[in-house]
């Protein structure tokens, strides 16, 4: 492969994280909504950082047990 081609393939990947990490924080909200009715969550900046800040710990593995030996 040459330069541009993998330069293409890392800034692709970032951008899918990009998206990733915008959308998947609204996809929850929906999620509560919809198995929840009487919640009725809004789709607001603060619900999107709260979702967002409440999730992160889940999805970087932050709670994995290490192995030893």
């Amino acid at each position: 492969m040459n330069m541009i081609q993998i330069i293409f393939k890392l800034l692709f990947g970032l951008f899918l994280i990009a998206i990733a990490v915008v959308i998947g924080p609204l996809l929850m909200i929906w999620a509560l909504n919809t198995l929840f009715p009487a919640v009725a969550i809004p789709y607001t900046w603060q619900t999107w950082a709260a979702t967002f800040i409440l999730s992160a710990p889940f999805s970087t593995g932050i709670f994995t047990k290490v192995k030893k030996g």
